[in-house]
């Protein structure tokens, strides 16, 4: 894809714009399907997309506001033991709508290919495998190990109980913004 850096922004091949600014425009002419990225609402992805070409500025006629975001945290390895602490300070500014803990393959194991994503448990029976408990606040999300086995996936093809290699897996959380 060949891209272009002007005064207006960023220029892709497709011929639309890519620009950063504070509010909606109100001025300047603009091409269907041109997006204007809002600058101050450090984590979320947030803005407005052009519906019309032309240089009229009306919200829902002219430019439709679009908002959320999915931030994923980096992978974090090893694999915590048990009774273990684990969090992600977001930085949304919000509680988050959703946060799910996930266990990504690094190293084929049960079932699971590298590159794999499973949302883990924990496993207070044999043959029960429970979801984490994911806690969420304004700032941080935030989840704990069990007590006695710090995860367990269902297998791959089996689904029977595993316990996932620590140098196997690393473990991420994703947080959804409204």
């Amino acid at each position: 894809m060949t891209t272009a850096l002007s005064d207006s922004g960023l220029q892709l091949a497709s011929g639309n714009i890519i620009d950063l600014k504070a509010a909606m425009p109100t001025t300047g002419t603009y091409t269907a399907g041109d997006i204007v990225l809002e600058s101050t609402t450090g984590a979320k992805v947030s803005g407005w997309k052009r519906l019309t070409t032309g240089s009229a500025h009306v919200l829902g006629t002219d430019w439709v506001y679009f908002a959320g975001t999915a931030l994923v945290q980096a992978n974090q390895t090893p694999l915590p033991g048990v009774a273990t602490l684990l969090s992600y300070t977001h930085g949304l500014g919000a509680v988050p709508v959703s946060a799910e803990l996930e266990l990504v393959c690094l190293t084929a194991e049960f079932g699971y290919a590298v590159g794999d994503v499973v949302i883990p448990g924990i496993s207070p029976a044999a043959s029960l495998i429970m979801p984490f408990s994911v806690a969420k606040n304004a700032t941080t999300v935030f989840a704990r190990t069990g007590a006695n086995i710090a995860f367990q996936i269902a297998h791959g093809t089996t689904g029977a109980n595993s316990s996932p290699t620590s140098a196997n897996w690393a473990w991420r959380f994703k947080v959804r913004a409204a």
